[in-house]
């Protein structure tokens, strides 16, 4: 089994950080996004919140992307598919409109789930929705370990889902925010940091 950096599982969190061969490797020149104020947890406390597992649903509403997110429908109104169409004669800014409003429509269906596996090691999935069925987008064992406080790092990557060649697998580390018991943030770029990378990620617990 393939072992890698779990930098590339940023890549598949959501319709956001699936980078696309024109959309480059390092973060845009924006400003960083402010992380909102938190209890800071412990190192301990951080890793142990997380250990628990569960399963974290995408918020656009609360992440910091929406200034990357308008640039790329600016530059490329067809980036976003999904219900919102638009006619053949449409202006630019109604393209653009529609693919906003697609990734809304997209980013409501996607999240991330964490389960246990004994001592440190868990599950990971990043999965979407596409025609109401839920789609895994990646599935991997990984470590979980403190890394400051409030902020978790996953590494030993064992990619289960999707297969990929070794030359496709990006390096870097995966650092995760856990903001408290229901919100974890990431950011956007590999090896980036959650409270000051410029594209902040934010995930919301699930309802049991």
């Amino acid at each position: 089994m393939k072992t890698l950096s779990l930098s590339i599982l940023v890549a598949a969190c959501s319709l956001l950080t699936a980078c696309s061969a024109d959309d480059g490797a390092s973060a845009p020149d924006v400003s960083p996004a402010e992380a909102p104020a938190s209890n800071e947890l412990s190192e301990d406390g951080a890793v142990s919140t997380l250990l628990r597992g569960g399963d974290f649903r995408f918020s656009l509403a609360d992440s910091g992307v929406h200034e990357i997110l308008r640039k790329r429908c600016e530059e490329k109104p067809s980036a976003m598919d999904g219900p919102e169409k638009t006619a053949p004669d449409a202006t630019h800014a109604e393209k653009v409109k529609a693919c906003l409003a697609n990734a809304e429509v997209s980013a409501k269906g996607e999240g991330v789930s964490f389960t246990p596996e004994g001592g440190d090691r868990m599950r990971f999935i990043s999965y979407a929705h596409e025609n109401g069925e839920k789609k895994v987008l990646i599935e991997a064992l990984v470590t979980i370990s403190p890394h400051e406080p409030g902020i978790i790092e996953l590494t030993d990557g064992e990619v289960i889902f999707p297969k990929l060649p070794p030359e496709e697998l990006p390096k870097g580390r995966l650092l995760i925010e856990v903001v408290d018991d229901t919100t974890i943030a990431m950011d956007k770029y590999p090896g980036a940091h959650p409270r000051t990378g410029g594209a902040r990620l934010v995930y919301h617990r699930a309802s049991r």
